[in-house]
């Protein structure tokens, strides 16, 4: 049995990671953590047959754990995982690992002075969605990949509310481009490969006062392939989707991670469909990625990318948000 601790309640915490932990048979949940006690959190804790804490450190003592999931704001995330690893814990670590990347250093180094894995969140690279994409692109040679993120819930909403949301994201993340935009950060890599040259430019909306702007990041991958990721706040409606470019094929995404996503690969007249599961959980990846993550803490499998991968996608997501920090600022 694989006893874990988790560390932070936020609706993916809720809705997402501990669903999926809840699937896995080999999987016990001893600990929950949070910084507040409500109602709704003490019945989650019964639930699930879990203890709940507000001070993490005590639920390392008091808990017999072999991993943590560390899910608090990202601001935390070096000191608790560095704390977890110190006790000998494997650690699943949401993105972004850390505020900057002398943070994710310390962390990883941690990792391996103590033998340990930190697993870091990418459930999109899980996502039967995105998989089709890496099928694709390990049939076709890509020259370009398309990645658009539009995250509409925020036209309608007044001024002031705005930027307490805003606020709240740089204070917590860094830069409000980190929540979505390291994840296509991770899947430019994946998809195409090593990043060689890197591209930004970012713009503020100007008569949009509920909206920030527009963020571009251009790379150029070792083999020649580039991938162009665009992230805005002025959609009316929240989507995402991406196509990958081959010489004589295309294969596009439609939807997001939280709902029904459509795959359609073009290759002249011939088209084909594929339609993502009504479960969310497998639909999102996340499923996949924890038992991906109790796979490797198991020794059964061997985590599907190293610490220094998980570096260099926060310094190239932190190069992409410094651009579109200057741009709302000027």
């Amino acid at each position: 049995m694989v006893n874990i601790g988790v560390i932070g309640l936020g609706r993916v915490v809720r809705e997402f990671h501990i669903p999926s932990l809840l699937r896995i048979k080999e999987v016990k949940i001893k600990g929950i953590c949070a910084r507040t006690k409500t109602k709704e959190k003490l019945s989650l804790a019964s639930d699930i047959g879990a203890n709940f804490y507000q001070d993490y450190e005590e639920m390392f003592a008091r808990e017999n754990l072999k991993a943590v999931y560390v899910c608090s704001p990202t601001i935390f995330h070096k000191e608790m995982t560095i704390t977890a690893l110190k006790r000998g814990y494997h650690v699943f670590c949401e993105k972004p690992i850390a505020m900057n990347v002398d943070e994710a250093k310390a962390m990883c180094n941690k990792a391996r002075q103590s033998s340990r894995i930190l697993f870091n969140g990418y459930n999109r690279r899980f996502s039967p969605t995105y998989q089709k994409v890496k099928k694709f692109s390990q049939q076709k040679r890509i020259n370009i990949f398309l990645l658009e993120k539009i995250r509409g819930e925020f036209v309608n909403m007044d001024k002031a509310a705005y930027n307490g949301i805003i606020e709240k994201e740089i204070k917590l993340l860094g830069s409000e481009i980190m929540e979505f935009g390291v994840h296509f950060v991770d899947l430019a890599k994946w998809i195409c490969g090593k990043v060689t040259k890197t591209y930004f430019s970012s713009n503020k909306i100007s008569g949009v006062p509920a909206c920030a702007g527009n963020g571009i990041a251009v790379f150029e991958h070792k083999e020649g392939q580039k991938s162009i990721m665009y992230f805005t706040l002025a959609g009316g409606k929240s989507s995402e989707r991406s196509v990958a470019i081959a010489d004589d094929s295309t294969c596009q995404t439609f939807g997001g991670m939280f709902g029904k996503s459509q795959v359609i690969i073009t290759k002249g007249d011939r088209v084909e469909k594929f339609q993502s599961s009504d479960d969310t959980l497998v639909a999102g990846g996340f499923l996949q990625e924890s038992r991906c993550f109790i796979d490797s803490v198991s020794g059964k499998k061997r985590p599907p990318y190293e610490p220094e991968d998980t570096i260099d996608t926060l310094r190239l997501s932190l190069e992409w948000a410094e651009s579109y920090k200057v741009a709302q600022e000027s």
